[in-house]
């Protein structure tokens, strides 16, 4: 572990799921045991980085079809290839191509677009969510608070604060909105 340890710290950085316990009760792996798909799995918007320096689809635009990805490991500057038959892009959302929106900005739809050029279908594109208590037009002002997962922008601590003092949802008639 100790060994390991810068590698386990920036993973863990990136989102990666592990426990610091033996009996990992978040059901995450040991990173050193851990296969290539699940390493990679949690790439997600707060990964945006990640995803542009890690995966890379093996395209054959002849049969239009994903044919696995490559991954670099940029600290050793090696490539590894990953052959699949089948393949599933998960590459995040796109809740940022939205003026106002809680997702966090690398959320921009890259991996869609990506998916699109290879005339491949976009499957299940009504999720996106919208948080009830964000802060219309807030914008990106970032502080330097990170959380296990992203950095928060302003406009996400004002709306963590106020709800955990208390605060609740009301419609434009008084009435409460989203009792839970």
């Amino acid at each position: 572990m100790c060994r390991e340890a810068p590698s386990v710290m920036k993973a863990e950085h990136y989102g990666v799921p592990f426990s610091r316990k033996r009996s990992r009760p978040t059901g995450a792996r040991p990173l050193t045991t851990c296969p290539p798909a699940h390493a990679l799995r949690p790439i997600s918007a707060s990964q945006h980085q990640l995803l542009h320096r890690a995966l890379c689809p093996r395209l054959d635009h002849a049969r239009r079809r994903v044919r696995g990805c490559h991954c670099s490991e940029h600290q050793r500057r090696h490539l590894r290839r990953f052959r699949s038959h089948k393949t599933v892009l998960a590459t995040g959302g796109y809740g940022r191509t939205y003026f106002s929106c809680t997702s966090t900005h690398p959320c921009s739809g890259d991996g869609n677009a990506m998916v699109v050029r290879a005339g491949l279908p976009l499957q299940d594109l009504k999720f996106v969510q919208f948080h009830p208590t964000g802060i219309y037009g807030a914008g990106p002002q970032k502080v330097n608070i990170l959380t296990s997962h992203r950095q928060l922008c302003l406009a996400d601590i004002l709306v963590l604060g106020s709800r955990g003092e208390g605060g609740y949802l009301l419609k434009s008639e008084g009435k409460r909105f989203m009792e839970r």
